[in-house]
């Protein structure tokens, strides 16, 4: 059996990319054109996550926001102290993690619109935060990365 992929359903297709210019671009997939800039931050977009019927961005100007995938208006937003660097949305869709340029990490609970530090001044730049993709935790579980490449 062969996949057989129809141009119509590439055409429906949107990618989204982030710029260091602060805007966020939607290209069609099957046309291979752009149709949309949105312009969203003031500083360069470190990280930008699609999930189910959201997107989540991390900035330079220090913030951390959630958007409809239309990109209208953000629903909610953290600011931090620095650079946020990175991103990551749980498997449930309900949190979403961000870590910062000064060591910082966080969990934004989507549904309480509740923000929790879980880390502060962490020996450098925390650059790549992950949810641990298990669904047997009952608590936030985190991978995370920083400038030096390890893993902790």
């Amino acid at each position: 059996m062969t996949s057989c992929f129809c141009l119509q359903d590439l055409n429906q297709k949107r990618l989204f990319c982030a710029t260091v210019t602060g805007a966020v671009v939607q290209v069609n997939y099957g046309k291979r054109q752009l149709e949309r800039v949105f312009q969203l931050h003031d500083g360069k977009i470190n990280d930008l996550r699609v999930a189910e019927g959201f997107a989540v961005t991390a900035s330079d100007d220090k913030f951390l926001r959630v958007w409809p995938t239309d990109f209208s208006d953000f629903f909610l937003e953290a600011e931090h102290e620095s650079a946020v660097t990175s991103c990551s949305v749980s498997s449930d869709g309900l949190q979403v993690c961000a870590s910062t340029s000064t060591g910082s990490l966080g969990v934004l609970d989507i549904p309480s619109h509740a923000y929790r530090t879980l880390l502060r001044s962490h020996a450098g730049a925390v650059t790549s935060a992950a949810f641990d993709p298990s669904p047997d935790r009952d608590e936030v579980s985190l991978f995370v990365f920083t400038h030096h490449g390890r893993f902790e």
